[in-house]
């Protein structure tokens, strides 16, 4: 099967584009859908899926997802690649779509994952883009949640100084 071609310069672009999209006061949700939205686009994939740990229990939340029949994308699979030491997972579904697992680094380990479907496998260009894609979005959930964590504890302090 023919390999998608990606133009790594193009990449780039729509990497910084992620990157302003996603930048304060942008919140979680609009994060995760920016992401998702632009991953897609920039892939030509059919759905996609972006699932977040939810906090402490370790359970995964799916925050974002596009594309029809998305939501059928299995949870497990979230599960096994931010398990694995792998940043990059592909697997082929019976009926010939390509499937992408990529983890979402975080500063101890995966946050989520980011799963993508195509009908086309992917050239070692679009590889490298959805990895960077998937730190760009890890970058901007750390810092948004640091964001909120400090308006939280700022508006407590208010509250204690009343």
């Amino acid at each position: 099967m023919p390999l998608t071609a990606f133009d790594p310069a193009d990449g780039l672009v729509l990497l910084g584009e992620l990157a302003c999209l996603t930048a304060p006061p942008a919140g979680e949700a609009e994060i995760c859908d920016q992401g998702l939205h632009l991953a897609l686009r920039a892939l030509k994939a059919d759905r996609g899926v972006l699932f977040l740990e939810n906090g402490i229990s370790g359970d995964l939340k799916r925050v974002a997802v596009r594309g029809r029949g998305a939501k059928e994308i299995p949870e497990s699979l979230a599960r096994e690649v931010m398990a694995a030491a792998s940043d990059f997972k592909e697997t082929r579904r019976t009926g010939g779509a390509f499937r992408v697992t990529v983890p979402l680094p975080g500063p101890e380990r995966a946050i989520g994952a980011l799963l993508l479907e195509g009908p086309e496998r992917w050239d070692e260009s679009a590889k490298q883009f959805v990895r960077s894609l998937a730190r760009v979005l890890s970058a901007s959930l750390c810092t948004a949640r640091k964001l909120d964590e400090s308006r939280m504890q700022g508006e407590l302090l208010a509250r204690r100084n009343v």
